[in-house]
């Protein structure tokens, strides 16, 4: 029995030791698993936040962006009415140019008219 006693007294203080650590790294594995799931919690509301905001994105999205069709209509629109106002430019620089002239055509009518009534007065 003395032996017995012996031992546990030697036992004891080192499985308490032990013991003790083992509680301690517990602990530890514990603390550490709970800030784990705080950040994990922290992220996870993260991530909902951007996809609430790519959720109102792409509503805006839908809402100021054309479909392809209307796009395509209206380019097509802009194409004809940027045509019809190039002609219409056209035809301006060419009476601007006729305009321009005008003083040389009205020079030459009154230089053969001026001949023309020399060769009359002169018959």
């Amino acid at each position: 029995m003395t032996q017995w006693l012996s031992t546990s007294a030697i036992l004891a203080p080192l499985l308490t030791v032990i013991g003790t650590l083992i509680v301690l790294y517990l602990r530890s594995i514990k603390l550490d698993i709970s800030k784990m799931a705080a950040r994990l919690d922290l992220q996870e509301k993260r991530i909902e936040e951007v996809r609430r905001s790519q959720a109102v994105c792409k509503d805006d999205c839908h809402r100021t962006f054309v479909s392809k069709e209307d796009w395509l209509r209206e380019a097509g629109f802009n194409r004809d009415k940027l045509e019809h106002v190039s002609n219409t430019l056209n035809r301006l620089e060419g009476k601007f140019q006729l305009v321009d002239k005008l003083p040389e055509i009205c020079g030459q009518i009154a230089r053969e008219i001026a001949s023309q009534i020399k060769g009359i007065s002169h018959e």
